[in-house]
């Protein structure tokens, strides 16, 4: 579900906030009806122009966009997904393991200081693990995994992180993906 990041053109996400409910069972319903093993939630997106987007993310249609709506949006549709989902499987026998909730963002939004890590370390339980973009932001790794990319952090640092400090010491809820 997701992706478009082009900040300055792009407000298609802005049209959801506050539908969260109705989205959320639309995509189940997709997910039961096309016999998917779950959904990734692929939100390239402005959800902090006050903090650390600040300058970055420029809006078209600020009677429907807030940061408030934005984190909102993010935080329920994960709790919703991960609900409903664990209703369904109840429902309907699925029997290849729980069916997966994931995000992914890109690697700038995962920094610890971020509104969406923040998001996503509040709803750790909802989440089965997370693809960060790595190769799209400050870490680079194709370049080195150990290596800084325009002084951010390494892929390894930034995986580190993300295993520990926002997944409580489970590396294996972080997918590594080095495209190039």
């Amino acid at each position: 579900m997701g992706g478009s990041w082009s900040g300055d053109y792009n407000n298609c996400w802005d049209h959801c906030f506050g539908k969260e409910d109705d989205l959320s069972t639309a995509l189940v319903d997709i997910i039961d009806n096309q016999n998917f093993d779950g959904i990734d939630i692929d939100y390239e997106y402005c959800y902090d122009i006050a903090g650390t987007q600040s300058g970055r993310c420029g809006q078209r249609n600020t009677t429907l966009y807030s940061d408030t709506a934005a984190q909102t949006f993010l935080n329920d549709m994960t709790s919703l997904m991960r609900t409903k989902l664990d209703a369904l499987q109840a429902s309907n026998g699925y029997n290849r393991g729980r069916y997966e909730v994931t995000h992914a963002p890109m690697d700038t939004d995962l920094l610890p200081n971020t509104k969406y890590f923040e998001i996503l370390h509040n709803r750790q339980a909802d989440l089965d693990f997370l693809m960060p973009q790595f190769y799209n932001g400050v870490t680079r790794p194709a370049a080195g995994i150990e290596q800084s990319h325009q002084g951010g952090p390494s892929a390894a640092t930034m995986f580190g992180s993300l295993s520990n400090d926002l997944f409580d010491s489970e590396p294996n809820k972080v997918s590594l993906s080095l495209n190039y």
